[in-house]
């Protein structure tokens, strides 16, 4: 097939599988590149921008033309200013980037008509950098996330450096920033990870870049980022069962609060040994009320790291269910309970026993489970109580958590179905089945709740 009806069959996976698609990135191959200006070369690094349009012998419609069947917003790339790029003769270049008003203008204004909705600029640490003068650096950051804005666009920044991170901090339209190598995998985590803790702190997503559908820990990572979640599978490769644990069928990711982030306990233990593990969290905060997701890996071989509820900040009893193993333990403010770390990494759910003795643990089919995607409010005044999002089409959600005894619960805008309680694990579930046109909501409480 052409590129243009293999991104329409890839759009068809989704299709199939009743899931829908946020954006549809296209990398550099989409351009013209090199000294001869054709989009597949041999050249170092596979040369730099020749033209920035769509390459006329892959669309030979155009990219709007493509943009149009998919229905899609488009996020495109761009590299360096090739040296034998017309552009230089015409516009004001330092090094290999444009410091012109007018070409970004240009660039812009084609991305926009596009349908393009996000430019990401890659090679930021080399060769896409200016001269080093006073002036040029802060003239193309500025005129790239200018005249972006100008035309509606957001920013992604791809192979940044530290200055990019901080110059970043002027733009508002500047959403997402790659903070680890190319291809998310397991060797690119902790530096996805720490370099991530920059990004966030200037208030920048942390980018994860593209994994497959099927590789549960690389898309439970994605997730927990908080930023994007990309996925590269090849036509008829889609393993949407894994992808639903990451988003709701309108595609929306279900998504923490913050990004992942490492404890204070592995930077001090990745300074002394780079072989330790490292335990990273993210949180939901429903007013006070908060979920943590705890992420546990490390570099080489298994072993066990010990967490107590206060080192996460809880001031209270907490359930700490582990993702994959489907168990999980009561734990007062000091007990430890111990993440077991062998060749995949362990997830655990973290979340309060307050006033009602239960302990909500939120969608069972989701990695983020009580996002606010999918769990819009919760409280617990000795009666718990929860508002749930639903995609449009979709009809139920499967509910799950810890309780004393076995819940009572009660239905709004909805009603309870294939209720279950496990007396001796202290786990209950349920499918919460909404009404036409409501959010539904919930009630629990334990008849016989011991005082906490």
């Amino acid at each position: 097939m052409s590129y243009g009806a293999t991104l329409l069959k890839i759009q068809d996976d989704f299709h199939k599988a009743h899931i829908s698609l946020g954006y549809m990135q296209i990398d550099s191959w989409f351009y013209p590149k090199g000294r001869d200006g054709k989009w597949r070369t041999t050249e170092q690094l596979g040369g730099g921008t020749y033209l920035y349009e769509a390459a006329p012998e892959i669309f030979p419609e155009g990219l709007r033309a493509l943009q149009q069947k998919l229905r899609l917003p488009l996020i495109t790339h761009n590299r360096w200013i090739d040296p034998n790029s017309p552009y230089r003769g015409k516009y004001a270049i330092s090094g290999n980037v444009s410091i012109d008003p007018t070409l970004w203008t240009i660039w812009m204004r084609y991305l926009s008509q596009s349908g393009v909705r996000t430019y990401e600029q890659d090679w930021l640490s080399g060769p896409a950098q200016p001269e080093r003068t006073l002036d040029a650096g802060e003239r193309f950051m500025d005129l790239m996330a200018h005249t972006a804005e100008t035309e509606g666009m957001t920013l992604q920044y791809c192979m940044p450096l530290p200055r990019h991170f901080l110059q970043g901090t002027k733009y508002a339209n500047l959403t997402t920033i790659r903070t680890s190598g190319d291809r998310l995998t397991e060797r690119t985590w902790k530096s996805f990870l720490f370099n991530g803790r920059l990004a966030t702190a200037l208030g920048e997503w942390p980018w994860a870049d593209v994994c497959m559908s099927s590789e549960t820990t690389n898309l439970l990572l994605a997730t927990l980022s908080g930023g994007m979640v990309g996925v590269g599978d090849a036509v008829g490769q889609l393993d949407p069962a894994t992808l639903l644990h990451a988003v709701r069928p309108d595609g929306v990711i279900v998504k923490p609060d913050d990004a992942l982030t490492p404890l204070d306990a592995s930077y001090i233990a990745q300074a002394k040994d780079r072989s330790a593990p490292v335990i990273a969290v993210a949180r939901t905060n429903h007013h006070g009320w908060i979920t943590s997701y705890v992420l546990g890996f490390r570099a080489s071989g298994g072993g066990k790291e010990c967490l107590s509820p206060a080192e996460l900040g809880y001031v209270g009893p907490v359930y700490a269910y582990n993702y994959f193993e489907n168990s999980g333990a009561y734990l007062d403010l000091e007990t430890l309970f111990s993440i077991s770390i062998a060749d995949l990494p362990a997830y655990w759910i973290v979340v309060p026993v307050a006033a009602s003795g239960i302990g909500f643990l939120g969608d069972q089919d989701k990695f983020v489970s009580n996002g606010k995607q999918r769990v819009a409010d919760i409280s617990d005044d000795g009666v718990l109580s929860a508002r749930i999002i639903l995609a449009e089409n979709e009809e139920r959600v499967h509910l799950h958590g810890f309780a004393f005894t076995r819940p009572e619960l009660r239905a709004r805008q909805g009603k309870i179905e294939n209720m279950t309680y496990d007396s001796r694990r202290r786990l209950f579930q349920f499918d919460l089945v909404a009404q036409a046109g409501g959010s539904p909501e919930f009630e629990a409480l334990c008849p016989r709740a011991p005082a906490l």
